[in-house]
């Protein structure tokens, strides 16, 4: 029997909170001290993507205004 439109899955819930905890434990055991200024700074780079929305480039694919044709009735 399927379960019930909208409750959560069990196994997707317990797999998210096992990687959660992994996460959290490797996290806590860096130590930023003892790394280099390459290492820091790779760091920040690889985790500002995960922090900060990513800037959508400024194309400018705007029409160039057209006459339109007018009626008048």
């Amino acid at each position: 029997m399927p379960r019930p439109k909208g409750s959560p899955n069990k196994i997707t819930t317990e797999v998210k909170e096992q990687l959660q905890n992994l996460i959290d434990e490797v996290v806590n055991s860096i130590d930023v001290n003892s790394m280099d200024t390459n290492q820091k700074l790779k760091l920040l780079q690889l985790s500002l993507h995960y922090v900060l929305p990513k800037l959508r480039s400024n194309e400018t694919s705007e029409k160039p205004n057209e006459d339109l044709p007018l009626f008048i009735d």
